[in-house]
């Protein structure tokens, strides 16, 4: 959960698989 990431075009990415993982964990 590194939102951080998603100041980074390029880590955009990282923060949207990172958000679908949580919701899947959920």
């Amino acid at each position: 959960m590194n939102f951080t990431a998603g100041f980074g075009p390029s880590n955009s990415l990282i923060l949207t698989v990172s958000c679908t993982h949580v919701d899947k964990a959920i």
